[in-house]
């Protein structure tokens, strides 16, 4: 049997397996139809209905929200499969990167800064956050691993390193919202570094107003920021490092003998202790990026960085534990889904014509909730991730 029929068949055994699962277990049957059945209800209320949806900007918001994403859930992946708990304390450490170009605008309040300072501060943002990372590391999760404690001691150890992060940041900082700012632009548009007239890109509009079809094109203009094109252009230049430093180095390949093997990798000379301090350091660094990421276009306060890291422990999940490439496209995943949810939630509210008197953004609040529900369809499936068993 040629190995392209084996894989369809063994694609089908797959699926056929899934359908007795489901037939031995109506309740998870009957979850899915009705999730099906509630889906296409609202769809087809949706389509009566109109709003829009701007191809492009989809597009670069959902890269840019992925590009974070990413690089926090990276250096967490990476801690997660090699010491085995959960390190609630990631959250602070993005938060300290984001920090670093807050005091670094503070620093240099009395000029704007250049394009040479926004890579000076992501240089000094991956040290300081790593840094830090090592720091607890050494001081706390190191004693409590030659203690022998459990991943959930551990873990709830980071809640409160986590705690004590938040509250020195406070004590700097205070709670007020701020800024890292790169040299301001008035009247930017990235495309006119390649066309003299505004780039005119279409925008994809989907429901009916006043007789128009389903599905039909407009034209509008978008203007690019340009932190969008720099959060994404680093972020992959940024993991495309971390990919060929693990697979191409001695040290990289290290790295990953200790995450695959730990015992294995100490019996054969590698001195793991170092290997975990190192993967602290790059994991709290990664971190620290992803902050300063996010910092030039959204405010930051000390608590903001607990909101990434729920959807950083989805993306982790969903591509599965210890894959890097799972990553990747978990990322997408859920920033798009997390997106595109709020398209669908907008028009969900007029058909179900709900009114929030004190909820000012409506259902389209709850789109952080989507992609958990794509995690949970997905692990209902495929336990280990999508590359989990990689």
């Amino acid at each position: 049997m040629k190995e392209s029929e084996k894989e369809n068949a063994d694609q089908v055994s797959r699926v056929t397996d899934k359908l007795v699962e489901l037939k031995r277990n109506p309740t998870k049957a009957a979850l899915i139809l009705f999730a099906l059945w509630f889906l296409l209800w609202t769809f087809n209320g949706i389509s009566k209905s109109y709003f829009t949806f701007d191809l492009v900007g989809i597009f670069f918001n959902g890269l840019y929200l992925a590009a974070i994403y990413l690089c926090i859930s990276m250096g967490l992946n990476m801690t997660y499969k090699l010491i085995g708990f959960a390190n609630f304390a990631h959250a602070e450490y993005f938060v300290t990167g984001a920090y670093v170009g807050v005091a670094y605008s503070l620093y240099f309040a009395a000029r704007e800064a250049t394009l040479g300072d926004y890579f000076l501060v992501l240089i000094l943002a991956f040290l300081t956050s790593g840094l830090v990372a090592l720091i607890g590391d050494y001081f706390i999760f190191e004693p409590l691993r030659k203690l022998n404690s459990s991943p959930e001691a551990m873990m709830i150890t980071s809640i409160g390193w986590g705690i004590l992060l938040r509250n020195v940041l406070l004590i700097f900082f205070s709670g007020q919202a701020s800024y890292y700012r790169v040299k301001q632009v008035d009247g930017f548009n990235f495309f006119s570094i390649f066309f003299k007239e505004p780039f005119v890109i279409p925008s994809f509009w989907i429901g009916n107003r006043k007789g128009v079809g389903f599905l039909n094109f407009a034209y509008t203009q978008y203007f690019l920021e340009y932190e969008r094109i720099f959060a994404i252009v680093i972020s992959a230049i940024v993991v495309s490092a971390l990919f060929i430093f693990l697979q191409r180095t001695k040290l990289g390949k290290a790295l990953r003998a200790t995450s695959d093997n730990i015992d294995l990798a100490e019996s054969s000379g590698i001195d793991t202790t170092q290997m975990i301090r190192i993967t602290w350091l790059i994991g709290g660094g990664l971190a620290g990026v992803a902050g300063v990421l996010f910092a030039t276009r959204t405010p930051v306060i000390p608590y903001t960085g607990f909101i990434f890291l729920l959807p950083a422990f989805a993306v982790v999940v969903l591509g599965g534990v210890g894959s890097l490439k799972g990553s990747v496209y978990a990322a997408v995943i859920v920033a798009f889904t997390q997106y595109l949810s709020e398209f669908y939630l907008n028009g969900m509210q007029t058909i179900l014509e709900i009114n929030f008197a004190i909820e000012r953004n409506g259902l389209n609040a709850y789109s952080k909730v989507f992609p958990f529900v794509i995690l949970i369809g997905v692990i209902l499936f495929k336990p280990q991730g999508l590359f989990g068993d990689e």
